[in-house]
């Protein structure tokens, strides 16, 4: 299966008005104004856009903050050639980014890794009791 944004979609089986509705459910934190910038993206709607340089492997920020997701969490658009991914809740710089780049992330890849490590998890919390 080709990794784009519609057979994503299909493999979560929703409609992109349900996908929406369900990633709108949290409000959105903005809490890294000085390093992402949101507007208009030329892959989709909005998206995020780095204000700083990141190197290789370095944290951005992470998708999550309390019950809150952040501007990242909310606003990182897919792209089969992604400059972050996302590893324990954060977002980090698979490449070299410059201030005015899109951040860009593989969402199939990101499904993934949170399947692992809700497994790993769950396998912890087996082996905790």
């Amino acid at each position: 299966m080709k990794e784009t944004y519609n057979n994503f979609l299909k493999l979560l089986n929703l409609t992109e008005e349900e996908f929406l509705t369900e990633i709108n459910k949290h409000p959105v934190l903005y809490c890294y104004e000085s390093i992402v910038e949101v507007k208009e993206s030329n892959i989709e709607g909005v998206g995020c856009f780095s204000k700083v340089v990141y190197s290789v492997d370095e944290v951005i920020g992470e998708g999550l903050h309390g019950e809150f997701k952040t501007e990242l969490g909310r606003y990182i658009n897919h792209s089969d050639q992604p400059n972050t991914y996302l590893k324990a809740g954060k977002f980090i710089a698979l490449k070299k980014i410059l201030p005015g780049e899109e951040l860009l992330v593989n969402y199939f890849t990101n499904i993934r890794t949170l399947y692992k490590e809700m497994q790993l998890n769950e396998r912890e919390s087996i082996s905790n009791r």
